[in-house]
């Protein structure tokens, strides 16, 4: 999924990833930005933070509501600065994944996310 084109105007704010490719099994909720297991299993999500040239920026991964991984993209004023991340998480049938902006990092206003290095994606491994 992509998130290109979002704002993020607050702290703990939800990604919500507009350009979905496969939805396989329907887990994501572009409207909600929540991932919702469909089947208990072992999952492998990779999350990616790409916000415009001179921006910081951190993203967490949270499993109902809770932060399980963080991506930190930095400061660069001449280029382009990307984080990213990944999890494998046991998720049970219902559990919720989404990834939202850091409640812990300073937003002076609101930061544009409008490239295609905006990135949620994942896959079952193992049930």
């Amino acid at each position: 999924m992509s998130g290109t084109g979002q704002t993020i105007y607050y702290k703990g704010q939800t990604f919500r990833y507009t350009h979905v490719l496969n939805n396989q099994g329907y887990g994501y909720n572009k409207r909600t930005g929540n991932f919702r297991c469909p089947l208990s299993g072992t999952y492998v999500f990779f999350f990616t933070s790409m916000p415009e040239r001179g921006i910081s920026h951190s993203i967490w991964l949270t499993l109902n509501g809770k932060f399980i991984a963080e991506a930190v993209s930095g400061k660069i004023q001449k280029g382009y600065n990307m984080g990213s991340n990944m999890a494998v998480l046991r998720l049970k049938k219902g559990d919720r994944v989404w990834i939202r902006a850091s409640k812990r990092w300073t937003i002076n206003s609101s930061v544009r996310f409008r490239y295609a290095g905006n990135t949620f994606s994942g896959f079952r491994l193992s049930s």
